[in-house]
């Protein structure tokens, strides 16, 4: 994927765990839009580090970036201010821009031919429109600074982990009734940092629960070796599999 430029990743670089730094944020600080990290998610996070330090004698500093919390902010205003066709124009093929006001009272009747949550992102670019310049521009800049804090934070040997979610993974259409619960991840993507979504365990409930690998820009490398590490404890997805076969036949 990375084409010409996939050298600059350092794929083939033999990665020493017990050299890493790791950082760990266990939430983002708290946002009235999106739900509390669970408690088995913050265990299982817990699991994870706390086996890097008995293992590999890698201390694990705990730490908060308040910038966090304003993840939603963010990510709307990095991709408002991104230029190009708007999403809007996008599910309209580019042709005529769908109106998501009307679609949302067609998706009642079952007529729009466009999903609930695309329609929800295209309510979301409307408001967002109307949001003053000077205040996107602000969440702008913090998106700048966030970048430069992480990326300074993590250096050339540093990985973070963090929730991939607040809950466990959700049951069909629960994420239509908690949108924004989806910036966990989102944040990183407008942020322009590598990261791995990695399987650790299943829940009381029998639900996949996971963590996220993140590091500085171009660091693609030290994600996927923490996240081999952490298959290699854990099991990763095939481990998952066998224990939710497990608890099935259990129930």
């Amino acid at each position: 994927m990375a084409g010409e430029n996939a050298s600059k990743l350092k794929l083939d670089e033999n990665i020493n765990i017990k050299d890493l730094k790791v950082f760990s944020i266990e939430d983002n600080g708290g946002s009235f839009f999106v739900s509390r990290v669970d408690g088995e998610l913050k265990a299982v996070q817990q699991q994870v580090y706390q086996y890097f330090q008995k293992e590999h004698g890698v201390h694990v500093t705990e730490v908060k970036l308040e910038k966090l919390a304003s993840s939603i902010q963010i990510w709307s205003s990095m991709m408002w201010s991104a230029g190009g066709p708007s999403f809007c124009d996008l599910m309209g093929a580019e042709k005529k821009a769908i109106n998501p006001f009307w679609e949302i009272i067609k998706s009642c009747v079952g007529t729009s031919n466009h999903t609930f949550p695309a329609i929800g992102l295209g309510i979301v670019e409307k408001f967002q429109s109307l949001v003053p310049q000077s205040v996107s521009d602000s969440f702008v800049k913090m998106a700048e600074e966030l970048e430069d804090e992480l990326n300074s934070m993590l250096g050339d040997n540093g990985v973070l982990l963090y929730p991939s979610h607040p809950t466990v993974a959700p049951t069909h259409n629960t994420p239509l009734l908690l949108p924004f619960n989806y910036t966990y991840t989102a944040i990183f993507n407008v942020l322009y940092l590598p990261v791995t979504q990695c399987p650790v365990a299943l829940s009381k409930a029998g639900l996949p629960m996971g963590i996220q690998v993140i590091a500085a820009n171009g660091n693609d490398h030290l994600t996927i070796a923490v996240a081999e590490e952490i298959e290699r404890r854990f099991g990763g997805w095939s481990s998952l599999f066998s224990q939710k076969q497990n608890y099935l036949k259990n129930k």
